[in-house]
């Protein structure tokens, strides 16, 4: 993994655009998802084209790609990872490896509507952050923190998510 530090004048530029605008445009995010079979579908994003499946362990699914929330945890996990990287370089906070995990648990009688259990994710998310990097224990925890702070995927949840943060391989927070 690596980040181009010519990008760090371009990060700034960036922040101090934002801080000093009187209009701010708004980020639009715009996915199209449509049903192909049973629970497959295909969804597309600016230009990329993706598919998603339930597994063949359920009945009705074939396999064709991820469940449609593992990509939600994935959207989350890549959030997270954006911002760890552009506050890196906004602060200079050197990565040499950043990986986020991120596993949340479903009841099935929720999704279904059966009982009386809720169809989110049962209790909080579980998210480990594991970082590579010279800095100091303070300098990854500010930086998590900031990243978590900003994330409009993390700010958008409506359960808590309970993060693990590695640096080098050891547990920090």
């Amino acid at each position: 993994m690596t980040l181009d530090w010519d990008l760090q004048d371009a990060v700034w530029e960036e922040f101090e655009l934002l801080a000093n605008a009187e209009d701010v445009p708004v980020g639009e995010n715009r996915v199209e998802t449509e049903l192909l079979e049973n629970y497959h579908g295909r969804g597309q994003a600016r230009d990329f084209e993706f598919e998603s499946d339930e597994p063949a362990s359920m009945a009705g699914g074939e396999d064709h790609g991820p469940r449609p929330l593992e990509y939600f945890l994935a959207g989350f996990a890549f959030c997270q990872q954006v911002l760890l990287a552009k506050h890196a370089l906004a602060t200079g906070v050197e990565l040499d490896d950043v990986n986020v995990e991120v596993e949340g648990d479903v009841d099935p009688r929720g999704v279904l509507g059966v009982g009386d259990v809720e169809p989110g994710f049962d209790g909080a998310l579980q998210q480990a952050t594991r970082i590579e990097s010279p800095a100091t224990p303070r300098e990854i925890r500010d930086l998590a923190e900031t990243a978590e702070a900003h994330c409009p995927a993390h700010a958008s949840l409506a359960v808590p998510v309970d993060r693990d943060l590695y640096l080098n391989g050891e547990q920090i927070a």
